[in-house]
C-alpha cells in the first residue's frame, strides 16, 4: 500500500486475482456513480484517492476502505442519480472484517475505522463547525481526517475541486488558530475535571463522565463558558438533569 504505484491494484483486477485477495474491493469496479460530484466508478475513485493521499500506511488503507461499502448501499432515485446513504458505516463494517482477516494490530484498526467513519463528515470553514468536528472526531486525528477528505475530493469531479480545496485550507487554518488561542478542542481542555467534581462532593461514578461531557458540549458552543467559575455554576443544573434522566 505504500508503494509509489498504488494503481498496480489494477493488475490484480485484470488478472482476476483481486477477487481472491480482496473480493470486497473487486466489486467496487462494477459499481457506477452517476452523480454530479463523481466521474469514476467506485473502484477507480478509490484508487485515485489512494494515489492522492500522503504515503502513509494508515492513510493509504483508509482511502482503500473509505468507500468500500458503497456497492452494498447504492440506490438510484427517480432522476437516475445514484446515492450511497450510510456508506461510511457499511465501509467501517467491511474494513474491520478485512483488517482482522489480514491480522492488523488493534491500534491501527481503531484509527483507520475512525477515519473511515468520519471521512464524509461535513465541516464548514467557520469556528463553531470546526470545534464541533474536532469534538466528534478527536483532536489527535483531525489533521489526518483533513488529509483523507482532501484525497477524497481529488478523486471526484475536478469541476468542484478548487472551491472544496479552498474550504479545507480554511478549515485547517481555523484548527491551528483554535490551538493557538487555547480554545477547547478536547475534554482535557475543560477548565473543570473529574477531580474537581469529586472535591465538590460528587461520588466517583459514570455520572462524572456524563457531567463532564455535558459541560464540554456547552463549551463547544460557547467557548467563553470555559472558566472554572462558570462551569461550577453550571454543574448544578446538569446534575439535576442527569438525576431526572436516571429516574
Amino acid at each position: 500500500m505504500t508503494s509509489e504505484r498504488p494503481k498496480n491494484f489494477l493488475i490484480l483486477k485484470e488478472t482476476g486475482l483481486l477477487r481472491y485477495v480482496l473480493p470486497e474491493f473487486e466489486r467496487c469496479f462494477k459499481t457506477e456513480q452517476n452523480h454530479p460530484y463523481h466521474v469514476y466508478n467506485v473502484g477507480m475513485h478509490i484508487l485515485e484517492t489512494v494515489s492522492n493521499v500522503e504515503n502513509s500506511s494508515v492513510l493509504r488503507w483508509t482511502m482503500l476502505f473509505h468507500d468500500i461499502g458503497k456497492p452494498v448501499v447504492k440506490t438510484t432515485d427517480q432522476n437516475g442519480i445514484d446515492h450511497f446513504y450510510g456508506h461510511p458505516e457499511e465501509s467501517m463494517h467491511i474494513a474491520e472484517k478485512i483488517m482482522k482477516r489480514l491480522k492488523f494490530d488493534n491500534k491501527t484498526i481503531n484509527k483507520i475505522l475512525r477515519l473511515v467513519k468520519h471521512h464524509d463528515r461535513r465541516i464548514e470553514p467557520h469556528y463553531k463547525s470546526v470545534r464541533k468536528a474536532v469534538s466528534a472526531v478527536g483532536k489527535e486525528i483531525f489533521l489526518d481526517l483533513l488529509k483523507v477528505q482532501e484525497a477524497d475530493k481529488k478523486g471526484q469531479n475536478p469541476k468542484f475541486l478548487d472551491e472544496r480545496l479552498d474550504a479545507l485550507k480554511k478549515i485547517r487554518e481555523i484548527f491551528f488558530n483554535l490551538e493557538k488561542e487555547g480554545q477547547i478542542l478536547s475534554l482535557k481542555d475543560l477548565a473543570l475535571n473529574g477531580d474537581d467534581l469529586i472535591a465538590m462532593g460528587f461520588e466517583q461514578s459514570k455520572e462524572i463522565g456524563i457531567i463532564l461531557r455535558e459541560l464540554y458540549n456547552i463549551v463547544i458552543d460557547n467557548p467563553e463558558m470555559n472558566t472554572r467559575e462558570k462551569l461550577i455554576e453550571t454543574v448544578g443544573n446538569i446534575k439535576t438533569k442527569v438525576i431526572k434522566h436516571r429516574n
